[in-house]
Order: structure tokens, then C-alpha cells, then sequence
């Protein structure tokens, strides 16, 4: 984070918190909606957007000018509606897997799915994408390049300095926000840990080991 705020003073303006919580989910969502062909227009689902990576999708898929219908619990919907999707789906409500539209991505950033139980959901060409990837899903990915126009991504963070340096842009004008919703300190770790183990946290969880520099 210090070396892409050296190349982008601005990014001296944001809480030191959000700017830290910015790397790994957000790197994660650029990168999986990149591979996702994101574009302006374009039906994206977002699966676990209360979460780091979900949240983080939303926003980017929102900036990039695309049709947002994000998925959360119950709890998460107050969250949701701070992140200004086009569409929030409460899942304890409505099966979004029975949903009788299409979209071009389905992004599940929650690992609670499977590719034929979204490959339904897709419109003609388009692309599912899953940010916990295992043997079936890439299996599905080599099948689909073979014998189908729709498309399966496994992503698998890559540490990417002009990933975050886009992130660092986009957090700096007010774009896109690390909503970190609990910070602890060295002795909260062990329950922070359980929190993000639990998958039911919102937004981003942060360890803060120092005072803010």
C-alpha cells in the first residue's frame, strides 16, 4: 500500500483502515470481473455482496456502468443498500438460484454454489465466475472452451501493483469505498479470525497492531 500511495499522493486522504483493507478483496474483484469481461450495460449477479470481495464487486460492476443485482442475508441488507446496487436480494427470502432472468456474469464471491446450478441463470455467452475455485469448477472451465459459449472462471488472486494502483484512484474520488464495519486490535485476533471463518461478517474486518501513522 505504501508503494502505490508513493506513485498516488491522494490516496494520503483516505482512513488509513480502508486504504490497508484495500488489497485483497479489492484486488480479487478487479480481477475476477476482468476476467468476467465486465462492461458498461452489461447484467451482472453478485452472490455474497455484503461481503469484502462481494462489496467490493458491486461497486466496481456500478462504476463500470452495468445492471447490479446483488445477493445477501437478511442482516446484510441495510449493508447492501449503502453500496446502491440496482437490485438486493434477501436469500433467507427468495431463492435467487430459481431467478427467471439472465445475466451476462454471475459472480459468486460467497463459494456457496456450483456452475450447473448457475449455468441457468446465464445469458447467451455469458460467464460465471467463482472466487474459491476447486477441481470441478476448472474442469468446467476446460469442458465450456471446448464445447459451449458460455464461460466458467476460476480466480485466484494474483498480487498485481496496477490492480491496486486502479483501486487506489477509484477509492481516492470517492468511486469506491473498503467498508471496514470492525476493527480490533492484537488480542481481538483470534475472534476476528472466527468471524471471517463464520462467513457472516459485512464489508471488511481489520487488525490494527499500531496507531494510524
Amino acid at each position: 500500500m505504501r508503494d502505490a500511495g508513493a506513485r498516488h499522493p491522494e490516496a494520503s486522504s483516505l482512513p488509513f483502515a480502508e486504504g490497508a483493507s484495500l488489497p485483497g478483496a479489492g484486488i480479487t474483484a478487479v480481477q475476477s470481473l476482468r476476467e468476467a469481461r465486465l462492461a458498461a450495460g452489461k447484467r451482472v449477479l453478485v452472490v455474497g455482496a455484503a461481503g469484502g470481495v462481494g462489496s467490493m464487486a458491486v461497486q466496481l460492476a456500478k462504476d463500470a456502468g452495468a445492471q447490479v443485482t446483488a445477493v445477501a442475508s437478511t442482516d446484510g441488507q441495510a449493508f447492501l443498500a449503502r453500496l446502491a446496487p440496482d437490485r438486493a436480494i434477501d436469500y433467507q427470502r427468495e431463492d435467487w438460484k430459481a431467478l427467471g432472468e439472465r445475466f451476462d456474469i454471475v459472480f459468486d464471491a460467497s463459494g456457496t454454489s456450483s456452475f450447473p446450478e448457475c449455468r441457468r441463470l446465464l445469458a447467451p455467452g455469458g460467464t460465471y465466475v467463482h472466487t474459491l475455485p476447486n477441481a470441478a469448477l476448472f474442469g468446467w472451465s476446460w469442458w465450456l472452451r471446448l464445447t459451449a459459449k458460455e464461460r466458467c472462471v476460476p480466480v485466484m488472486e494474483r498480487p498485481n501493483r496496477a490492480d491496486l494502483e486502479t483501486l487506489v484512484r477509484l477509492a481516492a474520488a470517492g468511486r469506491i469505498h473498503s467498508v471496514v464495519t470492525r476493527i480490533g486490535g492484537p488480542e481481538d485476533v483470534p475472534a476476528l479470525q472466527r468471524a471471517m471463518e463464520g462467513g457472516h461478517n459485512l464489508g471488511k474486518i481489520v487488525a490494527r497492531f499500531a496507531p494510524d501513522p
